[in-house]
């Protein structure tokens, strides 16, 4: 809800007004003629430099890279196989122990992303086809990836206010709809919050998730090459 203009955008309010319209952004600059109001980029905190770039960096490589739709989000299922003792006990299982293990077992565990791949238990990190670390983040991204599109919102909002209002609120939007398919196929029962189960271990559950991950990455594209543009303007404002 905190709106910015971002940076390299000037707009047309008076000092006072600036300061009342948006009260939250203490790096706002008013123009020498008091005509206009902007991000004073002076002011981009030097510490954040290195981190920005390396957003850049990833938020690039990942929209270059070929898209992978063969995950089926068993990421989610990774996380509680022979757990023991389940991460959102809150939420109730919809299948007991036994079968998520055979489902797990029974298909191939690709996922591609390491800040899923982190909640793996450690029976489930075995099994994933691709060695994942925190090192590696950024040659293992791709578009595809429902989380991935989850994080567009994660790294625009990382640097508010230099990001425009505009982009974090479609990034956030797209966030929400995209957990929401995240938990729609989990081994979690979420029928009581209207979340009625898209069931990957099924075939037609598994085409219900690809037509779903493949709208999101649709959706995804254009709202980071949007971001894209956005640190590019940052970096070379503030470098």
């Amino acid at each position: 809800m905190r709106w910015s203009p971002g940076v390299g955008t000037h707009l047309k309010l008076d000092g006072s007004t600036a300061y009342s319209y948006l009260p939250e952004i203490s790096e706002i600059e008013i123009n020498s003629d008091g005509s206009s109001a902007y991000l004073d980029t002076s002011l981009f905190p030097e510490k954040l430099q290195k981190s920005t770039r390396w957003i850049y960096e990833l938020l690039t490589k990942t929209n270059t890279s070929k898209p992978f739709f063969g995950c089926m989000g068993m990421h989610e299922w990774a996380m509680v196989y022979k757990a023991g003792q389940v991460r959102h006990n809150q939420v109730p299982l919809r299948l007991p122990d036994e079968e998520i293990a055979e489902i797990v077992e029974s298909r191939p565990l690709l996922c591609t992303h390491f800040d899923a791949f982190r909640f793996f238990t450690d029976e489930a990190k075995p099994l994933n086809k691709n060695h994942l670390s925190r090192e590696s983040f950024q040659n293992n991204e791709q578009p595809g990836c429902i989380h991935t599109n989850m994080d567009i919102y994660k790294w625009a909002y990382k640097r508010y206010p230099w990001i425009s209002g505009d982009i974090i609120a479609d990034a956030f939007l797209l966030a929400a709809d995209a957990r929401t398919i995240d938990m729609k196929a989990s081994p979690y029962d979420l029928s009581d919050r209207g979340l009625e189960p898209i069931r990957i271990e099924t075939e037609s559950g598994r085409k219900e998730y690809l037509y779903h991950q493949t709208a999101i990455w649709e959706r995804g594209l254009p709202i980071r090459n949007r971001l894209i543009e956005e640190f590019e303007k940052l970096i070379s404002l503030t470098e």
